[in-house]
């Protein structure tokens, strides 16, 4: 991920954060890096644990989230999948958000000037870096059909067009439901205010 292109690490780190959150894309779009005193050497509102066990991401203060609560604004949590894996050479280890991030931080250290977003559009020469929400949605599209294509499924890439961010975000939350987490838990990251609406979804 060193030296892979620009457009492959952002599309990979934006699929891997939004199945690892399963917030919307507005959200997404939102995720910022505002200075913290605490952190002078990281960005402030993306915080890693020790040893990169897990990150936590605020989004922009002036984000309001649908459905959310006044007074509410909890941050993305993500865990590395460090916690969960053996060993640092499983090919699962590629698959993990904390991982992606770390790297994509790196790579884009140098070119974000005053610009906390935590995404930035990566042609060069877009000026302010700003991003626009459908951007997000066009990457964890393009990530998907990329992923299929490397895997040699090229019927099944071409059969994609259907597939959306909202597509990924239901399966994020389906998965943490088999897995037995509780329907609070998917409720408050997914922001939504009853059980229906996640068995509706």
């Amino acid at each position: 991920m060193d030296c892979c292109a620009m457009k492959f690490l952002t599309w990979k780190t934006v699929f891997l954060v939004a199945l690892a959150s399963a917030r919307r894309v507005s959200c997404l779009h939102a995720l910022s890096l505002e200075p913290d005193p605490q952190q002078p050497d990281l960005p402030g509102s993306l915080r890693f644990g020790r040893h990169k066990t897990d990150v936590t991401i605020f989004t922009n203060p002036a984000f309001v989230a649908k459905n959310q609560r006044l007074g509410s604004n909890p941050p993305v949590v993500i865990k590395s999948l460090r916690s969960f894996i053996a060993s640092q050479e499983e090919p699962d280890n590629k698959l993990c958000s904390v991982r992606a991030l770390l790297y994509y931080l790196k790579r884009t250290q140098a070119r974000r000037g005053n610009c906390f977003s935590l995404f930035l559009p990566y042609k060069l020469g877009l000026g302010d870096n700003k991003l626009q929400p459908d951007s997000i949605s066009k990457w964890i599209k393009s990530a998907v059909g990329q992923a299929y294509t490397s895997a040699g499924n090229l019927e099944f890439a071409r059969g994609l067009m259907g597939i959306s961010a909202h597509g990924v975000r239901a399966i994020a939350t389906s998965l943490v439901a088999f897995n037995s987490a509780p329907v609070e838990d998917i409720l408050k990251a997914a922001y939504w205010n009853s059980e229906t609406t996640f068995t509706n979804f």
